[in-house]
């Protein structure tokens, strides 16, 4: 209102409509990416742990003579198979520490480029999830490695 009472109006810069179909749109967008990837992840883990399974099998291959020179000398197939589920568990640390660099080195990348895109966006710093990151690897890198390393040496190691 001015000096005598009447009431004033002013052309609006620009207006502003919200029916609520941004929220819902938003939703259905998060909703989608843990569908995605409550597909996704139990398909890595799958892959990693064949994967292993494979590099172990290999290591397995490859100490076939001393392997038969351990059994000669009545080593347990436990502490053979032992040495080579140790191997497969390096493998998965290392693996999930490689994936943590990788994840570390390409998201200031790529949220720069989200950020860009959408104006009222205000990204994470990595260092707020970083450590439930490193949790998450390392569990996955354990139990792929063990995993696979024990498929391989139940399968190719003989209990004889």
């Amino acid at each position: 209102t001015d000096e005598e009472g009447n009431t004033l109006s002013y052309d609006p810069i620009y207006s502003v409509y919200d029916d609520g179909d941004a929220i819902t749109e938003i939703e259905k967008l998060g909703d989608n990416i843990v569908g995605l990837l409550g597909v996704l992840i139990p398909i890595t883990l799958l892959v990693c742990i064949v994967l292993i399974s494979a590099v172990v099998r290999m290591g397995i291959f490859d100490k076939r003579e001393e392997i038969a020179l351990m059994r000669l000398i009545g080593t347990t197939h436990k502490y053979i198979s032992t040495q080579f589920v140790f191997e497969g568990l390096l493998i998965g640390l290392l693996s999930s520490a490689g994936a943590i660099i990788a994840v570390r080195l390409m998201y200031n990348a790529v949220i720069t480029k989200i950020a860009e895109g959408i104006k009222l966006f205000s990204p994470l710093d990595f260092s707020q999830f970083a450590r439930g990151l490193s949790i998450i690897c390392r569990i996955f890198g354990i139990m792929s490695g063990v995993a696979g390393s024990l498929i391989a040496t139940t399968r190719y190691i003989r209990r004889d």
